[in-house]
């Protein structure tokens, strides 16, 4: 969206917030996701820090005034995660996008889609923070559940491909890693946007064909001086 456009909105976005405060209805659900389209907006316009305050203030508000098994609670706990560690808040991030995941397995079932996107954004953190092994797993799962609940070229579904291949290459899993993205190509070209134009594509295959054929190489490297391809296998965080 264009930055007058996105300017446009946030003008009509407060202006509805203040009205659902001015009739005392900010704490009833309309006026929650309100609140959290006000938080998407600012960390779409990269006013990050600001984003972040108004997802404190909505999880607090969500916990306090919604139902525990109201999906709107690990939602909001797991976006106020993923935003975190974009900004360098990677412990607390962590924390926040375990318990969403733990509420949203409690409370939503793991057959909820919400769930399952909530589980997605645990694994993207996990492999930000370099914690391969606990993610590869997650993400997987989320993978399999996205595909069936969402479909394979949804942008959920390739999201978690990318992170998911990341992890794995990490790992020095390359065979699996080299499917996984080959997967994720055929179904990003059957994507909406990629009738729109290619050039993210195309720059996404590059990168991550980059990254593969230096794992490559180092696995090459390592099998020629008989160690293991990747430090990540042995379990340590890096």
């Amino acid at each position: 969206m264009a930055q007058g456009r996105l300017d446009e909105a946030q003008v009509v976005l407060d202006a509805s917030l203040r009205d659902l405060e001015a009739r005392g209805h900010a704490g009833e659900l309309p006026g929650l996701y309100a609140l959290r389209n006000r938080a998407l907006l600012l960390e779409s316009r990269h006013r990050l820090p600001e984003a972040l305050e108004v997802f404190r203030d909505l999880v607090e508000r969500a916990e306090r005034t919604l139902e525990p098994s109201d999906a709107l609670i690990p939602t909001a706990m797991s976006e106020l995660g993923a935003l975190l560690e974009a900004l360098g808040e990677g412990e607390e991030g962590e924390r926040w996008a375990r318990a969403a995941h733990e509420h949203a397995r409690e409370t939503l079932g793991p057959d909820s889609p919400y769930a399952t996107i909530v589980e997605m954004r645990l694994g993207m953190v996990l492999q930000k923070r370099k914690k391969n092994d606990e993610a590869a797993p997650v993400l997987r799962h989320a993978v399999e559940r996205l595909t069936e609940q969402f479909g394979e070229s949804h942008t959920n579904t390739l999201q978690a491909m990318d992170a998911l291949a990341h992890a794995l290459l990490a790992r020095g899993e390359i065979d699996e890693a080299e499917e996984l993205g080959a997967a994720r190509s055929r179904a990003d070209s059957r994507a909406p946007s990629a009738r729109h134009g290619r050039g993210s594509r195309s720059r996404r295959v590059s990168d991550w064909r980059s990254c593969s054929r230096r794992a490559g190489r180092r696995k090459s490297s390592s099998r020629a001086r008989g160690r293991h391809p990747l430090p990540g296998r042995s379990g340590h965080d890096r």
